[in-house]
């Protein structure tokens, strides 16, 4: 089952504003003054952020959590050894493209923040395969 990452509209906003000198200097090395480093590197960056922009997300299969953001960065977590979730605000670097998220502690002392679009049925499918793990409901829950 793959859940996408909810985004928040003004996340988006910040990312896609600050990747216009990225795209200016695309432009001007191609038509104006071509640079070869200038171009390659942008258009990494680009590519990089736009990979993570768009293909955020999370993959319940097989009893693991696979948390997939951008080129290089996938995380699996063992379903069975989440021991609790928890609703967040927190703004931490997380793969994550909203404010409304989820904390997973597993293992002993592991953590990772997520944002899925549809958090109550990320949760009810987790503890479909683990019942043993705890939900820490707060005033700050998201939809």
């Amino acid at each position: 089952m793959v859940f996408s990452s909810k985004k928040d509209w003004w996340l988006g906003g910040i990312i896609w504003i600050a990747m216009i000198p990225f795209f200016y200097i695309i432009i001007q090395s191609i038509f104006i003054e071509f640079s070869m480093i200038l171009t390659i590197i942008s258009l990494v960056f680009i590519l990089f952020v736009g990979d993570m922009w768009f293909n955020t997300k999370y993959v319940i299969a097989r009893r693991i959590l696979e948390v997939r953001s951008g080129f290089l960065k996938k995380k699996k977590v063992f379903i069975d050894e989440i021991h609790t979730i928890r609703f967040t605000k927190n703004p931490i670097a997380a793969p994550a493209l909203s404010l409304d998220r989820i904390e997973i502690n597993y293992n002993q002392y592991d953590t990772i923040i997520i944002s899925p679009r549809n958090s109550k049925r990320f949760i009810h499918e987790i503890i479909k395969i683990n019942p043993k793990i705890k939900v820490n409901k707060t005033d700050t829950q998201v939809n």
